[in-house]
This record gives structure tokens, sequence and C-alpha cells, in this order.
């Protein structure tokens, strides 16, 4: 009596981890698929009419810490400044106009 096909370590560690190996088709087709019609429609967390004012003030508070940074930076001098603060700002205003580029971005229709 010829061995059917003895499952290499792979396929056993697939087998393992959930997916069954069959030895008629000797394959992991055995996945069960979902009806499209069953499944829950994706809802954003945040609704697509909020996009133009949250990129705005989003925006808007970026653009204030980028204009403090740099006043903070034209007017102090080398020994006045302090590199915590100078972090500080930069990091708020950077979160800030990042998230507002995001909303930018879905507000024109590229979403990411």
């Amino acid at each position: 009596m010829k061995n059917l096909c003895r499952p290499t370590r792979k396929q056993c560690v697939r087998h393992a981890i959930g997916v069954q190996f069959s030895q008629q088709n000797r394959s992991f087709i055995n996945f069960s698929k979902m009806d499209v019609a069953q499944m829950s429609r994706y809802v954003s967390p945040v609704n697509p009419a909020v996009f133009p004012h949250l990129t705005c003030v989003l925006m808007g508070i970026g653009i204030f810490f980028t204009a403090w940074f740099f006043v903070y930076e034209v007017t102090s001098n080398k020994l006045s400044r302090y590199i915590f603060k100078e972090l500080l700002i930069a990091l708020v205003a950077s979160i800030f106009l990042g998230s507002g580029i995001v909303f930018l971005a879905l507000w024109v229709g590229i979403y990411v």
C-alpha cells in the first residue's frame, strides 16, 4: 500500500494553528467563507461631515504652537533657552498639525 502525501513540518504547524489539512486535495482550502450580506457595515468613529471643522481647528491650533515656537526661538538668547520647553512646544505643534493633515486628506477624499 502506497503512503499518501505525508504532511511536512510546515503543514503540521499550519494544522496546529487551525488550518485543516486535507488528504484528498492536499491543500489548505478548508477556510469558512462568510456572506457579504451577513457582515456588519463599517461605521467610521468620526462623522465625515465634521472633517472640514476638525481640519480647520486642528490646523489652527498647530499653527499657533508653531508660531509660538518660532517666536520663542527668535526672541530668546542661547543662555535663556530651555530644551524641555522647546521640545514640548514642538511636540504639541507636530501632533496638532499631523492630525490636521490627516483630516485634510480625509476631507478631500484621500482615505488614509
